[in-house]
């Protein structure tokens, strides 16, 4: 029987229908997540997990038929539906039992199976649920003040702290009015500010701060100018650490998720254009950059690609502090591991942003461990959760 061979015209036929139904499934799973950003169920989390795991290996296929800029937009969109889905499905991921039967210690040392990266981001979600836990079981004070049993891992409160926060603004969001008075959002704010305050471990309290402005940003994007100015009353500080979270909030924004709203990053638009003054807009556009770094950590050309579109953004010191701020948690979330090692010594592959790479990108890498332990001795690791 003779070989029945696909011609080169048939080939980008089947190319082009394999590469639009890739889209359409990311664009389905953009609407998804956009639901459950803005709705408050937890009924399809099964479902939705089986379909975010869909979407990672959807986002990896067309890698394997592309190069340059577009391989490098599909992998930013694989590494934001596996950090994402890492977070909100930590329970899934480590065959978790019933809520409250595992002890802190015992938790972190199932996220430690999954490897450097990975840990990192499970780490956050295991804040989230064990905060969830306890606050159901009716313990109140001190959910990651005290290492009772003396199990804790010295590493990855940061990302604990954030995934603590979290729960707490949204458990105090959940119950609040959908148009608040300002004296009622003024208690919810207080509220939230206790919670973070009774329960965080010295030198990270900041960052259970900031995750209030990731869930507003997410859940209830219309109480984002109320709240601003409720936080501005109550301690000016604080409206910084919100800013930097809703910047979070725009970077992994369901609308930005397909790789064609990338380049440049939509996000950076919304950091500059949403936030009334001019510390929202540093706040937030950090909060961009820092989420851009450590979420793809792992692939120096991402980092490298952004440059190229938002060159204006590097010499300033927004990105300054941001990138070191990104690097610092890393380095404390995972001592061991070498990716800013592997940042460091990226070979540029755009001749026309070499100096600008090494003035800005490989300076911070190189002045890491430095700046890791003059804040460590401080306690003062909570702070790199807003932009100064």
């Amino acid at each position: 029987m003779a070989e029945e061979r696909l011609s080169f015209s048939d080939f980008v036929v089947s190319l082009g229908r394999f590469s639009f139904s890739t889209v359409r499934f990311g664009i389905s799973v953009v609407e998804m997540m956009s639901s459950v950003f803005t709705t408050q169920t937890s009924a399809s989390r099964g479902a939705m997990k089986i379909t975010l795991d869909l979407a990672g290996l959807l986002a990896e296929a067309p890698q394997q038929f592309m190069s340059g800029e577009s391989r490098l937009a599909w992998q930013e969109l694989q590494n934001k539906l596996e950090v994402f889905s890492l977070f909100e499905h930590v329970d899934y991921v480590l065959k978790l039992p019933p809520a409250g039967q595992m002890p802190l210690g015992q938790l972190l040392t199932q996220t430690s199976t999954l490897g450097s990266y990975r840990s990192v981001w499970a780490t956050e979600g295991i804040g989230h649920y064990y905060a969830a836990c306890m606050r159901s079981g009716k313990q109140h004070r001190s959910i990651l003040r005290n290492d009772r049993d003396g199990t804790w891992p010295t590493e990855r409160l940061a990302a604990l702290h954030a995934g603590m926060g979290l729960s707490f603004a949204s458990e105090v969001l959940e119950t609040t009015s959908s148009q608040p008075s300002s004296a009622e959002l003024r208690n919810k704010l207080q509220e939230f500010l206790s919670l973070c305050l009774d329960n965080s471990h010295e030198g990270y309290l900041d960052a259970a701060y900031e995750a209030l402005g990731l869930v507003v940003r997410n859940l209830y994007p219309h109480f984002l100018m109320a709240i601003d100015a409720e936080l501005a009353e109550l301690d000016h500080r604080l409206v910084g650490y919100f800013w930097h979270g809703v910047g979070r909030a725009m970077y992994f924004a369901p609308g930005n998720f397909l790789p064609t709203n990338c380049a440049p990053w939509r996000a950076v638009e919304m950091a500059l254009g949403e936030p009334p003054h001019e510390s929202g807009r540093c706040n937030a556009l950090g909060g961009v950059i820092w989420s851009l770094a450590l979420v793809n950590l792992r692939q120096p050309q991402i980092l490298e690609r952004f440059l190229k579109y938002h060159p204006q953004l590097a010499d300033t010191e927004v990105f300054d502090n941001s990138l070191r701020a990104a690097l610092l948690i890393w380095r404390d979330s995972s001592p061991n591991d070498t990716l800013i090692e592997k940042l460091s010594s990226h070979q540029i592959s755009n001749p026309a942003l070499i100096d600008l790479w090494n003035r800005v990108v490989h300076a911070c890498a190189c002045a890491c461990e430095a700046q890791y332990l003059a804040l460590k001795e401080k306690n003062a690791l909570g702070s790199l959760f807003r932009c100064c």
